[in-house]
């Protein structure tokens, strides 16, 4: 049986960048399981595509995520991103 994720690589990237809005690449890449490389591309997509914005200090990164984005393509945005965030990462009450 082959093996899947629900969340893409950058769905994922945007659940940790939500939870944590400093970690660094190697700490991000550790937790996922990929390489540092391939969190830097994944961030630059991110980042160019609008979903997370960066500010640097020195050698370090804030990341944080814009919550007003629509996600998806243009025939798919309905959705803003806060809220897809909100609902995968609410804890429910038992």
């Amino acid at each position: 049986m082959q093996h899947w994720n629900f969340l893409t690589t950058h769905g994922e990237v945007l659940s940790i960048v939500a939870r944590r809005s400093y970690i660094t690449t190697g700490e991000m890449a550790s937790v996922m399981g990929i390489t540092r490389s391939r969190v830097r591309r994944v961030m630059a997509d991110l980042v160019a595509d609008g979903y997370i914005s960066r500010n640097r200090n020195g050698r370090e990164s804030l990341y944080q995520i814009v919550p007003n984005i629509l996600l998806g393509d243009e025939k798919r945005r309905e959705l803003e991103l806060c809220n897809f965030l909100e609902s995968l990462l609410k804890k429910r009450n038992r």
